[in-house]
């Protein structure tokens, strides 16, 4: 459900005008790229298989808005 939840507000960001997409479809083409590749060379599992993985998805949307991540050591 968190990673629903910030994609949630990621939406609501880009149609807010905050975002800063990619600035041509080649250098998004290439992102989607380098996830598949990570996803395929790490978990052995199509791209489309993020089920148990949405940590870095995560990241990657909380970075995109903009917003301080910094993690302790205290879960």
């Amino acid at each position: 459900w968190m990673l629903t939840e910030v994609a949630s507000h990621w939406i609501s960001d880009y149609f807010l005008g905050r975002l800063q997409l990619p600035s041509s479809e080649a250098e998004m083409q290439k992102e989607i790229k380098e996830r598949r590749t990570f996803i395929q060379a790490n978990f052995n599992q199509p791209s489309s298989q993020l089920n148990y993985y949405w940590a870095a998805p995560i990241d990657a949307l909380l970075n995109d808005m903009g917003v301080a991540m910094h993690r302790t050591s205290n879960c």
